[in-house]
């Protein structure tokens, strides 16, 4: 076998081991999510509802023996007596589950909080850096000599995990602090439409950008991983080299797509398991997941934030790559160097941007 063909084989082969790990993982993420109910044994407490073999003591009984059989009734219930119902299904014995309250705490509290401000930050901070900075711009300028970055299907992928992860963080955030801002602007009723809209969006297009992630995963996952280029992209930020030697994507873009694949999975997941409640999930289960939910998902929208500034007005010549597919040379040398030496060595510095010749270097290509 040539040995240039080995080391894109080692990669190819090292990408399906690692993306075979990391749906282990996401794997056991979910049964273990599924099964925390049961294994924490939460403070879920019962009682008879309608129907049951046992009624809740009449307050005609009064008083026997100084104890009030109401408050022992109601006492029971607290301290996670089971009762029995007519009615067949998951916890449908459940009469008062505890964790709610903490849940509904955690919810509108710190998750709500803390995530507003967060968002809020990364914006203001990213608005202060465009007027420090401005849009960094192509240090020699344009060359017109274009290289090709992303393939039809990449970029095809990317913008469908983009387009579904717009919709889906506009029909969260209204779902989520919806109830605080827009009642007083809108009134109950237009809360309770926009909110029911938003829910059938949000799961409906879910599942859709679970397929769209996955596969955005394994296809990008192989130029993702470190390597020496990562040390160089840091000492190019302090000064310290004007030859990073940065491969096809820097350290910066790999810290987003591990980010985006970590956090993006446990959205995923978590989601799943709310969409789907056909499998005996607990409510203790669900509450977990949507925590968990909302956390990931404001993480992924806060980075997004700032990989959207990046590809647009932040850096330019960057959103070209995925919108066309080719990047400037001049953009490509100054970003990533290493990356381009390839293409150089590959003959596709100067390719046409589109037609039978996309192929084929221009003439005078190097």
């Amino acid at each position: 076998m040539p040995s240039s063909q080995r080391p894109q084989r080692s990669t190819q082969a090292r990408s399906r081991r690692w993306f075979a790990a990391l749906a282990a993982v996401a794997l056991v993420a979910g049964l273990a999510i599924l099964l925390m109910g049961d294994a924490l044994g939460g403070p879920s407490v019962s009682a008879q509802a309608p129907g049951a073999a046992a009624q809740e003591p009449p307050p005609e009984e009064g008083f026997r023996g100084g104890e009030n059989p109401r408050s022992n009734y109601w006492g029971a219930v607290r301290e996670g007596q089971s009762g029995t119902t007519t009615v067949k299904g998951t916890e449908t014995g459940v009469l008062i589950q505890n964790y709610g309250e903490i849940y509904r705490q955690i919810r509108n509290g710190p998750l709500t909080t803390y995530g507003s401000w967060l968002m809020g930050l990364m914006v203001l901070g990213l608005a202060g850096f465009y007027l420090i900075k401005g849009t960094v711009r192509i240090h020699e300028g344009r060359s017109g000599r274009l290289v090709p970055r992303f393939s039809e299907l990449e970029r095809y992928l990317h913008w469908s995990v983009a387009v579904l992860f717009i919709v889906l963080t506009v029909t969260g955030l209204l779902l989520l602090f919806g109830r605080a801002f827009l009642i007083p602007v809108v009134g109950m009723s237009g809360f309770s439409a926009t909110a029911s809209v938003s829910k059938t969006l949000h799961n409906f297009l879910g599942p859709l950008f679970v397929i769209a992630l996955v596969l955005m995963i394994a296809v990008f996952i192989r130029d993702n991983f470190p390597d020496r280029g990562d040390i160089g992209w840091i000492r190019q930020l302090l000064g310290r080299t004007d030859n990073p030697q940065i491969g096809r994507f820097n350290l910066g873009e790999k810290g987003w797509f591990w980010m985006a694949a970590v956090a993006g999975l446990m959205v995923s997941i978590t989601g799943l398991i709310m969409d789907f409640t056909i499998f005996g999930q607990t409510r203790f289960v669900l509450q977990v997941s949507q925590i968990l939910h909302g956390v990931g998902a404001l993480l992924m929208i806060v980075g997004s934030f700032g990989h959207i500034y990046m590809g647009t007005i932040g850096l330019e010549g960057s959103f070209e790559g995925m919108a066309t597919g080719y990047v400037d040379e001049n953009w490509a040398k100054e970003h990533h160097d290493a990356w381009y030496e390839e293409k150089v060595r590959e003959g596709q510095v100067g390719v046409a941007p589109e037609g039978p010749a996309a192929s084929e270097p221009r003439e005078g290509a190097s």
